[in-house]
């Protein structure tokens, strides 16, 4: 029973949905609420606003980015994308 069912989900709102992340060519079917990064390493990442940045020595855990791609040259492993 979800007892939050009517109300609205904001951004900063737990997450609903998760899917593991694979680094590449392919751009992600949601922008994301956050990543999980399971191991530690660089991020190479277009943001929601279409910026790509890379994020160097990301510490595993939760980091809430709005992202819509996570690019080849990621060397962070383990990633989950959060909405």
């Amino acid at each position: 029973m979800d007892t939050f069912k009517s109300y609205s989900s904001g951004v900063t709102a737990p997450a609903s949905h998760a899917a593991e992340v694979t680094p590449g060519a392919e751009a992600l079917s949601v922008a994301t609420r956050a990543l999980f990064v399971g191991g530690r390493g660089d991020l190479e990442l277009t943001m929601l606003g279409g910026e790509t940045v890379k994020l160097v020595s990301v510490e595993p855990g939760y980091h809430p980015l709005r992202v819509t791609h996570v690019l080849g040259a990621t060397t962070a492993t383990d990633i989950v994308a959060l909405w």
